[in-house]
């Protein structure tokens, strides 16, 4: 499987600027369990930064101006793969994306999420809501399952989003994002060393994804 990883800082960041949007959704989101070379390089452009980890199990996407520094980033994951993940119906993976962001930005930061988006809590710890704006989008729901990593001092969210899915019980996509969930403590320290540990890469310019 595959997950995108990306801080709350560069979510928010990322947020009504459309094209960054689309090209981060059409290179990253679309071909990034492709991007054999992100596992050797980092991707650079202006202060935005790619980086896989072996075997691609986590791409970590950030904006380098909005690091904390600290050795323990916040961060949000996204299931990118065709079953269970935003590939599963590529017709509104981009509305997917975007909603997506929406979740990591508002809930990194203890927000609500909009009423508007129908918002349910479930018994195992998920939460689901509408997989996006659109007629098609608003068919499906993504979902949603949250942690707090790290210790008892300085104890930091994360949160990891699933689906879409048109289960209309919902019973399908929260017991994903519960499983999923389960591994966020592993993929927080997988994006924590892609995003600290840059010295040992080579950057690499904005045409290396065709390569």
């Amino acid at each position: 499987m595959t997950y995108l990883a990306i801080t709350q800082g560069t979510a928010d960041w990322l947020q009504g600027k459309l094209g960054l949007v689309d090209a981060v959704h059409d290179v990253v989101v679309t071909k990034g369990s492709e991007l054999r070379l992100l596992e050797t390089t980092e991707f650079a452009e202006g202060p935005v930064r790619v980086a896989a980890s072996p075997g691609r199990e986590v791409i970590a996407i950030w904006n380098t101006d909005y690091l904390a520094g600290s050795g323990e980033e916040t961060w949000g994951f996204i299931l990118i793969d065709s079953v269970g993940g935003i590939l599963g119906v590529p017709d509104i993976s981009r509305e997917v994306f975007e909603r997506c962001l929406y979740i990591i930005n508002q809930r990194l930061q203890k927000l609500m999420i909009d009423g508007a988006y129908i918002h349910r809590s479930h018994g195992n710890g998920a939460h689901t809501l509408l997989a996006g704006r659109g007629s098609k989008a608003r068919k499906y729901t993504i979902a949603y399952f949250e942690q707090m990593i790290g210790g008892a001092e300085a104890p930091r969210s994360s949160v990891l989003c699933v689906g879409p899915d048109n289960d209309p019980k919902f019973t399908r996509i929260t017991q994903k994002a519960a499983k999923e969930g389960a591994k966020l403590p592993r993929m927080v320290t997988l994006a924590n060393v892609l995003a600290l540990s840059p010295h040992s890469r080579r950057a690499v310019g904005q045409d290396a994804h065709r390569r």
